[in-house]
């Protein structure tokens, strides 16, 4: 049986040494290569998100690792695409920031979708011991995004857990094993 995590730490591997080796200025980027989901599309400036069943697809029944090295690798070609004058410039907050620092956005609202998704399914789960299972989860995959040195999708994983509607379900908070925040 095929390890998934290992391959998916060899491709990963594979994706930074090339980075690291091409200092090519190509900065093209496929919006697929942005999203979740193939039905996710960009209209006027704004993106829209495909729609998903929560009825097929159960967080709990994916690693930690397996979430981590995956969110990692989504997230390496908008990371890959950022180039030093769209952050010299800081014009990602200015009026025409999707001509003047369009991978900065990108790569912004890739935090953003991480962030939604997290609080998303946290707030989906309608029994306190599934919640509960899924808020661990979510820790451990924090913590293996932080030992990927993916900073940017672990602390929108850990912003997402410090936000309001998750930081007010104090039954879900007061339940949860301390040793799991250590």
């Amino acid at each position: 049986m095929l390890n998934t995590s290992n391959v998916a730490h060899s491709i990963l591997a594979e994706e930074v040494d090339n980075c690291n080796s091409n200092n090519n200025n190509n900065n093209s980027l496929l919006l697929n290569d942005l999203s979740f989901h193939n039905d996710d599309i960009i209209t006027n400036g704004s993106l829209h998100y495909g729609v998903y069943d929560t009825t097929v697809f159960d967080v709990l029944k994916v690693d930690s690792e397996d979430f981590a090295s995956q969110i990692t690798l989504m997230d390496l070609p908008a990371f890959k695409a950022i180039t030093p004058d769209e952050l010299i410039s800081c014009n990602w907050s200015s009026k025409a920031k999707l001509e003047k620092a369009f991978h900065i956005v990108q790569f912004t609202r890739r935090f953003n979708q991480v962030n939604f998704w997290v609080q998303g399914e946290l707030l989906r789960a309608d029994i306190l011991k599934n919640r509960i299972e899924i808020l661990s989860h979510f820790v451990r995959v924090a913590k293996k995004l932080y030992e990927f040195n993916n900073i940017n999708a672990c602390m929108a994983v850990v912003m997402a857990l410090q936000s309001a509607p998750i930081y007010r379900l104090q039954r879900t908070w007061a339940n949860n094993n301390k040793t799991i925040y250590e």
